[in-house]
């Protein structure tokens, strides 16, 4: 009997295929042909609201997902530190680090990582040093003494990036000249170590972009240019 009324009985109970989608139709086998005839288009209203549901719970989880991607970004950023020196009459600058060597490089003011951290500045050669003598712009960071030294960790180990900003009035369209160096912790190199009073160990791009390619784009604009530094430690740095 339990087989018969499960399988050949028209007078059986049944619900409509659809009631997952929403449909309440309970009634008899015979009858459930004609019930989705009958009721085609209430079972299309029914589609129709679920697709719709579907989007909204869609675009409930795309808000949510850009949220939380904001917010990742957030907590990145905390952990960057920015520092921006701009050389105004930059024609002079460099003409007379071209001539005189007393000239030849330009210091920028100290500035420190985070409220407690590194101290550290920019040292530039508008002529180049080193291999680009003559023919690039060399930029270097400096390591400072700092009251704040020995309570932080050693060697330095931050990802640092230095950049030449396109001045661009179309942000899209700027092509910044970027350079980064991570310190590798197993070679202890002087730059990275703590500094001591009689130390001038730096690092840097003795060839950050040539002075053929600074006259392009708008890097030198109302001859003034513009060098961003980004810090990002790789662990705690102590503070």
């Amino acid at each position: 009997i339990d087989k018969h009324i499960l399988r050949d009985c028209q007078f059986a109970p049944v619900l409509c295929q659809f009631v997952d989608e929403g449909c309440n139709y309970k009634g008899r086998a015979q009858d459930l042909d004609n019930h989705l005839k009958k009721d085609h288009l209430h079972h299309m209203i029914i589609f129709r609201d679920q697709i719709a549901n579907q989007e909204r719970i869609i675009e409930k989880q795309d808000e949510i997902i850009h949220q939380q991607d904001s917010l990742l970004q957030s907590l990145l950023q905390r952990n960057e530190y920015n520092f921006t020196h701009y050389i105004t009459d930059y024609s002079k600058q460099f003409n007379l680090a071209r001539k005189y060597r007393e000239h030849s490089v330009i210091y920028s003011d100290p500035f420190t990582v985070g409220k407690h951290g590194y101290k550290l500045c920019l040292i530039i050669f508008p002529n180049g040093n080193s291999i680009g003598k003559n023919k690039y712009l060399s930029v270097y960071l400096q390591l400072i003494k700092s009251e704040y030294d020995n309570i932080l960790i050693w060697p330095f180990n931050c990802k640092v990036t230095i950049k030449l900003i396109d001045q661009n009035a179309d942000s899209n369209k700027r092509k910044d000249i970027a350079f980064s160096i991570l310190p590798d912790k197993k070679r202890k190199q002087a730059a990275f170590m703590k500094p001591k009073d009689d130390d001038f160990t730096y690092f840097g791009s003795s060839m950050l972009i040539s002075h053929k390619q600074l006259k392009t784009c708008q890097y030198i604009l109302n001859d003034t240019i513009y060098l961003q530094v980004v810090v990002t430690p790789v662990d705690d740095i102590g503070v």
